[in-house]
This record gives C-alpha cells, sequence and structure tokens, in this order.
C-alpha cells in the first residue's frame, strides 16, 4: 500500500523507504528493474484509491489491502492521473469532489486515453444530484455509492467487480 504523501505522485512508500535506507534513486537491484513485468493473471489486482478525505482514503486503502488488494492511494485528481499512468490499476474508486483536477475531468481524461479507457470505475459522492447516474453511465462507471455509505459495502463491489 502506498503512502498517501503527495509531493511525488509516482512514488510510493516501498520506494521512498529503499531510497533513504540505500541512499540512492532505485527501488531494487538492477536485475529486478530489468526483468519483465509480471502478467496480469499472476499479480494481485490492483485499486487506486482517489479521495481527498486523508481518513477515508487510509481506511478504504486499509479495508482493500485487508481483502487482498494492492492499493495505490492519490489525495487529488491530478495525482490519481499520475498514479494511473504508473501503476496501471484494474479498478478505480474514486471520489467527484477533487482538488486539483475534478472527479468528472479526471474520468475524461480517463476515457481520452486508449491505453486507460478500459480500467473499472467506482464512484464515491456526496451528491445527490438524480440526474449523475445517466451523466457517469456515459463513462462506463460500474458502481456508485452515495456518501456516508458503509466502506464493507464499497469494497464488496470491488470484490464483485475485479473477483466475480
Amino acid at each position: 500500500m502506498t503512502d498517501l504523501d503527495e509531493r511525488d505522485c509516482t512514488m510510493n512508500k516501498t520506494q521512498r523507504d529503499s531510497d533513504r535506507r540505500k541512499g540512492e534513486g532505485s527501488l531494487a537491484p538492477q536485475a529486478l528493474l530489468e526483468a519483465e513485468p509480471l502478467p496480469r493473471y499472476m499479480r494481485l489486482e490492483t485499486v487506486l484509491v482517489v479521495e481527498d478525505s486523508e481518513d477515508l482514503n487510509r481506511s478504504l486503502a486499509l479495508r482493500l489491502a485487508k481483502a487482498g488488494f494492492n492499493v495505490v492511494t492519490a489525495l487529488d485528481g491530478k495525482c490519481g492521473i499520475e498514479k494511473v499512468r504508473a501503476f496501471d490499476p484494474d479498478l478505480i474508486l474514486l471520489d467527484l469532489a477533487l482538488p486539483r483536477l475534478s472527479g468528472t475531468k479526471f474520468l475524461e481524461q480517463l476515457r481520452d486515453d486508449p491505453r486507460l479507457g478500459a480500467v473499472a470505475i467506482v464512484v464515491l459522492t456526496g451528491s445527490q444530484d438524480p440526474e449523475l447516474e445517466d451523466k457517469l453511465a456515459r463513462f462506463g462507471v460500474q458502481r456508485i455509492f452515495r456518501k456516508p455509505t458503509r466502506q464493507k459495502y464499497v469494497v464488496d463491489a470491488v470484490q464483485e467487480i475485479l473477483r466475480g
């Protein structure tokens, strides 16, 4: 699970800790850096949590990690887009009211990029807009949860979408 530090959107906690111990900029020995990435079917599913509330972000990340997912976090939309490109998540758990890049703009950028367009999306929102579901359907959003919601339901939905 990555740290919530947003100074560098693409660096995870393991990488920062490794850099501090070694005093270098590499995460792993050269042989690992040159190795081919594991095929998707051989790795844990990765969930990106893009939520500006640090408490909710951290809580969802912990619950998802306990459920057996690799979790990456971002506190704003801009870092979220960068982390999508860096970590290739299987699913994005997205708040719509985000700083630096709104959830709707995030979805537009995501769907405009053919490399990123197929990722599953679950939305968390405080909006009570009755037309929201229709607006989000055009982006291929699988589920919408209105805040406040029980986090167990969100984790259950992620498991259902990714693991059937």
